[in-house]
């Protein structure tokens, strides 16, 4: 056998052994949590299907006030009979995953105080096939934040889902303690191949000078007030992990937890699809549940689903996202997830009627050591119809169509009688000329007498049996019927009449101008 056959096999063999070295465990970066209450702390896990026969999986936790979670102090450890726990801990935390059945090492907290402010990750650890213990654990970590800190620190969202083409915000988040005076002078966002945030490679640097410059397609949203990262155009190129760092009076402040831009490929593919029913009911100031499930393949291993909803379109505001953090204020406080992906809609709006929301489904799968491979699926969307909508908003829109359709035929009915579009001239023939005179309105019908005399022709004056002028008729243009035809019937027709009166017993002439 020559050395090129040995290289192939070895390196098959390198392959095979780095294949089946998929060890992941997933957590959120960081909870929103308030003094007094309690909090889970979810952690999945994926280890090679060959030992999932293991009847023995030991969960620990350990807290520390920084990030990897590295050599930090342990606080519970899962073992049989008894767990044990951490003095500081004792009587407040209780394991709710279900390692064997579901790989699941989720953790509740109670009675939470300030202290408990830090970062907690949870550690795995069981005996092969081979009898050769195997220990992996979660390196960011999740952190708990309290509304008011006494600290400084940035926090990023897990996933970001965007549909390829539209602009897309990365959010980055500062929190500081209340009355300090930290001003960002500088924001740097990288760009990496893994959720923690180190090696990554350097997007860009933003600062007092450039604060609005663009670098391809990125840029800031507001600098200093709104740091996220916006991406114009999204492309499957932008398809990674980006990381904050913001740097304030030289000390630089970041999370070690990046953010996933997971794209939308596709409404579905081989591996994942997402599906939704056409249309769903609701009651106005009700509230419904619009179904959504998902199927993924059975060679898929699924280490983490998000599920996210977007009203109008798969790119629209955000109805429901797992931090809350994006969900748009039209929905905020209204919305929450039920079941396996339905969305749940309570105090119902008018609004809401013929909407269409769009289910998106993130599933996150272990390719190697905490190394993973993202799947993005939207449904094709549900339209809700709202029922009970008030009969007196309906009633007024109706009232207000008549009133614009009685008004236009009022419009109508005095144009074609001449009552209205008229304007007052005067004329400079050595008489005295003014408008609308009482004594004069008898001798004549507006232009209703220039219509039936067939003696009327442009640019002639009719006179009346007692020697007065009757009418005149100046600058009218010839009628078009085929332009009259097209004229709407409420549009002014551009021409311009006048008649004149003069009475053998007064001197003045009266003379009225119609503009039609």
């Amino acid at each position: 056998m020559d050395v090129t056959n040995l290289l192939l096999i070895f390196w098959s063999l390198l392959g095979r052994i780095h294949s089946e070295d998929t060890f992941c465990t997933n957590q959120v970066g960081f909870i929103l949590v308030e003094e007094g209450g309690s909090v889970t702390i979810p952690c999945s896990f994926s280890y090679p299907k060959e030992d999932w026969d293991k009847s023995e999986i030991t969960v620990h936790w350990r807290s520390g006030e920084n990030s990897p979670c590295g050599r930090n102090e342990f606080i519970y450890n899962h073992t049989k009979p008894k767990p044990w726990t951490h003095e500081n801990y004792t009587g407040r935390i209780s394991m709710v995953g279900d390692p064997i059945r579901n790989k699941t090492a989720s953790i509740t907290i109670q009675n939470l105080n300030k202290k408990d402010g830090r970062m907690y990750c949870c550690r795995l650890q069981y005996k092969n096939h081979q009898n050769i213990d195997q220990q992996w654990q979660n390196p960011p970590g999740t952190f708990l934040r309290f509304p008011v800190t006494d600290k400084i620190y940035v926090d990023q969202l897990d996933a970001v889902p965007a549909l390829k083409g539209e602009t897309v915000i990365i959010p980055c988040y500062i929190t500081y303690p209340t009355g300090s005076t930290f001003t960002v002078q500088k924001v740097t966002w990288r760009k990496g191949d893994s959720d923690l945030c180190r090696d990554y490679g350097e997007l860009h640097v933003w600062n007092l000078e450039n604060k609005s410059e663009r670098k391809d397609q990125f840029s800031l949203v507001n600098f200093p007030d709104d740091i996220s990262l916006s991406i114009i155009n999204v492309k499957s190129s932008n398809k990674n992990w980006y990381c904050c760092e913001v740097t304030s009076e030289s000390r630089t402040y970041s999370t070690h937890r990046a953010t996933e831009l997971a794209i939308i490929e596709s409404k579905s593919n081989t591996e994942l699809t997402v599906q939704q029913p056409r249309d769903s009911s609701a009651t106005l100031r009700g509230s419904v549940t619009i179904n959504c499930s998902y199927n993924y393949s059975e060679k898929i291993d699924p280490l983490w689903i998000g599920i996210y909803w977007r009203s109008g379109s798969p790119s629209g505001d955000y109805v429901y996202d797992p931090s809350h953090r994006l969900i748009s204020p039209t929905y905020k406080g209204r919305t929450n997830l039920r079941g396996q992906a339905d969305l749940y809609i309570q105090n119902v709006r008018e609004r809401d009627n013929n909407t269409f929301y769009y289910c998106l489904v993130i599933l996150r799968v272990c390719v190697g050591n905490n190394k993973y491979e993202t799947f993005t699926v939207h449904g094709a969307g549900t339209r809700l119809i709202v029922s009970g909508i008030s009969i007196g908003v309906i009633v007024a829109l109706v009232i207000v169509l008549l009133l614009v359709i009685i008004l236009c035929g009022i419009l109508i009915f005095l144009y074609k009688r001449g009552k209205i579009f008229k304007k007052s001239k005067t004329m400079d023939d050595g008489n005295h000329l003014t408008t609308h005179h009482p004594e004069t309105e008898a001798h004549f019908n507006n232009e209703s007498a220039y219509e039936n005399n067939s003696h009327a022709e442009a640019g002639k004056v009719v006179i009346n049996d007692a020697g007065g002028v009757l009418y005149a008729q100046l600058n009218m243009p010839p009628s078009n019927d085929e332009n009259l035809k097209r004229k709407t019937q409420c549009e002014k027709e551009p021409q311009v009449l006048y008649a004149a009166v003069k009475t053998p017993q007064s001197d003045n002439t009266y003379a009225t101008v119609n503009e039609i």
